[in-house]
């Protein structure tokens, strides 16, 4: 059992998904981008993150207009800077890849105006 994010188009029809791991991979997940978010002094980079970090990963949605934040705080420097010296290493490949999942679909969903549900 674990967490999966559908994306839709803007008329609801499937587009793609992922995984995004278990609950506890994806709490883990979510807690080291909080984590490296508060090392940004930029609090307009910050304020990009906030609806991917207070959403409900249970049959919540993030629209494309809010996918478009997220993923600006997502391809920010600011944001790469914070997560480049601590998740360098080889054991964290898993969460760079988990990390460009949630980036395609976020693009997605905003190339077709529409969303991602969590299930």
């Amino acid at each position: 059992m674990g967490l999966d994010i559908v994306v839709y188009n803007k008329e609801r029809k499937f587009l793609n998904s992922f995984r995004a791991g278990s609950y506890n991979y994806f709490a883990e997940f979510r807690n080291v981008i909080c984590k490296n978010v508060l090392k940004i002094e930029d609090k307009k980079i910050q304020q990009l993150f906030y609806y991917f970090i207070f959403h409900s990963d249970c049959m919540g949605k993030i629209y494309y207009t809010k996918c478009k934040k997220i993923l600006k705080g997502f391809e920010s420097k600011e944001f790469k800077q914070a997560l480049f010296f601590e998740y360098l290493d080889d054991e964290n490949k898993y969460f760079f890849e988990s990390l460009e999942d949630w980036k395609n679909g976020l693009k997605l969903a905003i190339k077709n105006k529409g969303h991602l549900v969590f299930c």
